[in-house]
């Protein structure tokens, strides 16, 4: 007799109540079969078999399908899960650099070594690429050596050293070199009081001031480190640099021949070369540049006017411009003031050659003193407001011979019995 089919399920597993029926009336069920004497006990038992088979393997089936719904939603949940922890990470990672894990609230390291950390922290400090590996080497021997912290806030701290220090010793004996220092912090050495500098403002300085020269191809000469140091001495901001620059780059361009000649005249410069030198010398601050800006305004007018008789005197250029105003201004106030004395200049040094020496003021001096005399007259007319009492009575003298002359002597002279202040009475 044929034996009935081996169960081929494992039943290792924890069976519920409902399994454990089915598996006993599956094993029922083929202990008949296998009792069976007639054919028809057999397929009896069979049909046992194969019912108590169907049901267990339906249970079977609605437990799958209800672990897959588990399933799915666990998945779901744990997706849901992960994108708030790195959600979590990054707010927690910007604030404190370090990793909070949201299931069970410990804190890790993020998933970056100390030296990426550090580089990004001085990347996003403004650091340039020429100093970046040095000063991430100096923040990180200052926490590798237990001075600092080897997080965010402790980054910050060294940074500070990294600042203010040229050179600085550790906690284990160790002595660095800050290149941030050597490049930046440096410049401003020596300054005190308000002139002080922050490192930050240092290294901004330097790198617009290369950046400046890069743009408008001046030498590199002006961004090298003696002459940032120098520009920063003499308080020159990038400001008044960029100004510097842009108004040599003008000057050059226009090329125009007055320009030097006055520039050459005050002693500025030696030729048309050293227009780029004359604006940009580190050695010269703000204050004096424009001070020398409005004495070279003053001085093109006065030589521009040189074919009219204008003589050019450095020092007396000095003591008309002090006061004038910035360049512009003193280049406006000069051009209209030589222009009036260059039309007058010629016609009352001649008037003043008759009556000077007459009178005796000019007696015995030469036309080229009388010249130089008349032209600070009208420049003291035109640039200070002062009214020459030679130069109304010179006038008055000119026009009463020009009266005698032509007998047309005014009835102010004539009548009311006085001429020349002498009593006119018995005279007619």
């Amino acid at each position: 007799m044929a034996k009935a089919p081996a169960e081929t399920g494992s039943t290792k597993s924890k069976l519920n109540p409902e399994q454990v029926k089915q598996q006993v009336n599956l094993a029922t069920s083929q202990s008949k079969y296998n009792a069976a004497k007639t054919p028809l006990a057999q397929a009896q038992a069979l049909i046992e078999i194969q019912n108590a088979r169907l049901a267990i393997a339906e249970d079977t089936q609605a437990q799958l399908s209800t672990l897959s719904t588990e399933l799915q939603t666990n998945v779901t949940e744990t997706r849901t899960a992960a994108a708030a922890a790195r959600t979590s990470a990054k707010e927690t990672m910007a604030v404190t650099g370090s990793i909070v894990n949201p299931f069970t609230n410990k804190v890790t390291a993020p998933p970056t070594s100390s030296r990426q950390l550090i580089r990004q922290k001085l990347v996003d400090l403004g650091f340039p690429a020429n100093i970046i590996e040095g000063s991430i080497s100096f923040v990180q021997a200052l926490v590798d050596d237990g001075d600092f912290n080897n997080d965010a806030a402790g980054y910050t701290s060294a940074v500070e050293i990294l600042y203010n220090f040229k050179d600085f010793t550790t906690r284990k004996g160790n002595k660095l070199s800050s290149p941030f220092y050597a490049e930046f912090t440096s410049l401003g050495e020596g300054l005190v009081g308000d002139a002080r500098k922050t490192p930050k403002y240092l290294m901004d300085f330097a790198l617009g001031v290369k950046d400046l020269v890069a743009k408008t191809g001046f030498s590199t000469k002006f961004a090298s480190q003696d002459s940032l140091k120098k520009y920063i001495q003499n308080g020159v901001r990038i400001t008044d640099l960029d100004e510097r620059f842009a108004a040599a780059t003008l000057k050059t361009a226009e090329a125009d021949p007055n320009n030097v000649k006055a520039l050459q005249a005050m002693g500025f410069i030696n030729s048309a070369q050293d227009l780029k030198d004359f604006y940009a010398d580190p050695e010269i601050g703000q204050d004096e540049l424009n001070r020398r800006r409005t004495n070279v305004a003053f001085a093109k007018q006065a030589i521009k006017r040189a074919d009219s008789g204008i003589a050019f005197d450095k020092t007396r250029i000095e003591q008309l411009a002090a006061g004038s105003g910035n360049e512009l201004e003193a280049e406006i106030t000069a051009s209209k003031g030589y222009e009036t004395i260059a039309q007058q200049l010629n016609p009352l040094t001649k008037l003043e050659g008759i009556y000077g020496r007459r009178a005796g003021d000019y007696a015995g001096k030469s036309d080229t003193a009388i010249r130089s005399g008349i032209q600070t007259m009208l420049e003291e007319e035109q640039f200070r407001g002062t009214a020459s009492e030679l130069r109304k009575r010179r006038t008055e003298e000119e026009q009463l011979a020009f009266q005698r002359k032509s007998g047309t002597i005014g009835a102010t002279r004539l009548s009311g019995g006085s001429l020349g202040g002498r009593s006119t009475t018995g005279l007619i």
